[in-house]
């Protein structure tokens, strides 16, 4: 009975946007709703339909597609999505090594670079051990990963997450 119910809530939401769809700010309170209840393909489809509209939101709805791609374990596109956002909205690297939709890519260098703004040209040095690495994406941002945790500096902000 309650799978019921839930094809006849989707079929009635379906029916809605037909006759008066949402607008951005709706459709993003949507997809928060969507996320909530378990329905990550659906959220991240009406996220990349609103990313290709022209508006103020489109970095919001990058930003919901690519927490929603972290969740699915989708890493590339969750990147692609992120880069995006980084680029449009302001966001700040502890906001999102705070958000735990991106708690899966901590140690993902392209991750790193990605939230930091910087290129996918970086010097990769190997420390004392072997599990012991330290990038330096710019002159004034370094991340390094070992079996403590991650450590991204970037100016003088220092992020630290342990293992």
């Amino acid at each position: 009975m309650a799978l019921g119910l839930s094809a006849c809530d989707q079929l009635r939401g379906r029916l809605a946007e037909l006759i008066a769809p949402q607008s951005p700010a709706e459709a993003l309170k949507s997809i928060d709703t969507m996320v909530a209840a378990g329905q990550l393909k659906d959220a991240l489809s009406k996220a990349e339909s609103f990313m290709e509209k022209p508006g103020d939101l489109r970095g919001d709805f990058e930003f919901a597609a690519a927490r929603v791609a972290a969740m699915q374990g989708n890493t590339d596109t969750a990147l692609r999505y992120l880069a995006r956002a980084v680029a449009t909205l302001n966001l700040a690297p502890d906001q999102l090594m705070a958000d735990e939709a991106f708690n899966s890519m901590h140690t993902d260098i392209r991750f790193l670079q990605t939230i930091t703004g910087q290129s996918s040209t970086v010097s990769t040095t190997k420390k004392s051990s072997p599990s012991d690495t330290q990038v330096k994406a710019s002159e004034d941002t370094q991340i390094k990963i070992n079996n403590q945790g991650t450590e991204v500096r970037a100016g003088d902000v220092v992020i630290k997450l342990p293992n």
